[in-house]
């Protein structure tokens, strides 16, 4: 099968699986990322950011790169819709306390869907290996 970086019709039921795996490996995160010791924590961090790509690129079969991108930006809508929602049903201090972190999500946003494009290039390329191709 030739590597088909760039673009295809994108595969739904991937970005889903991509988009849930963020954020259950999210919530194993928070609660391992505070008992272990610092650089332990860094490790299991990156491992936790570059799993969902991975994931993506396994089960996405083609275009990792464009997955990649398409999986950085879903988390970033999905995670700007949870804070506006937060912000409707009345909690305190969730759009106001984000505000002056404007260009550091913005930054955050960008390095996101850079980690999800490496990611899911390297799942493309593990699950090729997988499949025997």
């Amino acid at each position: 099968m030739p590597f088909n970086p760039v673009v295809s019709s994108p595969n739904f039921r991937a970005l889903g699986l991509g988009v849930l795996s963020y954020f259950v490996l999210g919530f194993i995160g928070g609660w391992v990322l505070p008992q272990v010791t610092h650089p332990v924590g860094w490790v299991v961090l990156s491992v936790l950011l570059f799993a969902p790509g991975v994931l993506l690129g396994i089960t996405a079969k083609r275009s990792p790169l464009m997955h990649g991108v398409l999986l950085g930006v879903l988390i970033v809508g999905f995670m700007a819709f949870l804070i506006a929602l937060g912000g409707v049903l009345g909690v305190k201090g969730t759009a106001e306390g984000l505000r002056q972190f404007g260009s550091l999500a913005v930054g955050s946003a960008i390095g996101l869907i850079i980690v999800c494009s490496l990611g899911a290039v390297l799942g493309d390329f593990i699950g090729d290996r997988l499949r025997g191709l």
